[in-house]
């Protein structure tokens, strides 16, 4: 999957420009980020249950505390 692959419009506001980047420097890890973004959302979405667990690589963690800031 490139950048090119996937539409900027469904990704929330709140992710674009941390996904766009991702896109354009590290196109191979997009579809793993995308995938984090919509369970995120889809957690929002359902009230009462956990959020889904952190990834376990640092550097990950590092991403999605950007995404959340």
């Amino acid at each position: 999957m490139t950048g090119a692959a996937y539409d900027p419009s469904t990704v929330p506001e709140w992710a674009r420009e941390t996904i766009t980047t991702i896109a354009g420097e590290h196109p191979e890890t997009l579809l793993l980020y995308l995938n984090w973004v919509f369970e995120i959302e889809a957690a929002k979405r359902r009230p009462g249950s956990p959020p889904p667990p952190p990834p376990e690589d640092p550097h990950d963690q590092l991403h999605l505390a950007a995404i959340e800031a």
